[in-house]
């Protein structure tokens, strides 16, 4: 069912009874929330027990100011051959999930944000998500204590791109931590852009890691309490500033080349396995 919540404002929301609502879209479907001109905007909810499914073909698209939310026991699958078109907001509360195994996802526009809260992010194994844009990038965003938001896969990269280090590309600020699942397996790249770790902001990884022309950065009032630590994996970072942001190598294997670790950017380097 949609309702028109106030003019030019409408939200979609499945419910679960009987039997799970799915959602397919494939064979050059097209499923569209909200307007690109800003006159109308949209938010379709995906519950427990109901799915969206992106198969081959198959083109969602988000527009500014509109929303995708994979609530509690919700399911967004996409797969090869899709594409997933973001430019407004996906958010994927506690006890949602994203099944990755293929496919164009796009985070296009500033104003785009893949917001990942407590959730579950599955990466297929050899599989890369490469999140892509025409022109400005948006951001992935992790929030909330939770922990294990990344299940990547045995040889899958979840790699996020900016145009340059001033781009915000990933945050994971007040106390939020992005750790991944499944130990030891995958490898996040992280590339010319901004990564915001401000108010204890946590990067907890055992997957391997690799930053290239990246600002990680705390700018909170009370900076210092904000980390990388790569855990029993390879962490490479080149041309890299630290901004307030702690380092801590655990029982890692470290490459850093051309970085500026500015104050508080160095720590624990003896917990290392080799530097």
């Amino acid at each position: 069912p949609s309702s028109e919540t106030s003019p030019g404002i409408f939200n979609t929301q499945t419910y679960s009874g009987c039997e799970p609502s799915n959602i397919i879209i494939k064979d050059f479907g097209i499923i569209e929330i909200g307007s690109n001109d800003y006159t109308r905007f949209g938010c379709l909810s995906i519950t427990r027990t109901a799915s969206l499914r992106l198969e081959a073909g198959g083109l969602a698209i988000i527009n500014p100011g509109s929303k995708l939310v994979i609530e509690e026991g919700g399911l967004l699958v996409v797969e090869a051959g899709a594409i997933l078109d973001n430019r407004g907001d996906i958010i994927v509360q506690p006890g949602g999930r994203i099944l990755y195994k293929g496919g164009n996802w796009k985070l296009n526009g500033t104003a785009a944000r893949l917001v990942l809260d407590g959730c579950e992010l599955h990466i297929d194994p050899g599989v890369t998500l490469a999140f892509t844009h025409d022109g400005t990038f948006g951001h992935v965003e992790f929030t909330g204590a939770a922990d294990h938001d990344l299940f990547l896969g045995q040889g899958s990269v979840m790699r996020i791109t900016g145009t340059s280090s001033n781009d915000l590309i990933l945050v994971a600020r007040d106390w939020a931590n992005a750790w991944n699942g499944n130990f030891g397996l995958g490898h996040l790249v992280l590339e010319n852009g901004t990564v915001d770790l401000s108010n204890n902001g946590q990067l907890w990884l055992d997957m391997k890691l690799t930053a290239t022309n990246c600002i990680f950065q705390d700018l909170s009032p009370m900076a210092g309490n904000s980390t990388i630590q790569p855990w029993y994996t390879t962490a490479t970072l080149k041309e890299c500033t630290l901004d307030k942001v702690v380092f801590k190598a655990n029982s890692s294997r470290c490459y850093i080349t051309h970085c500026t670790f500015g104050e508080l950017g160095i720590g624990y380097f003896t917990k290392a396995k080799e530097f």
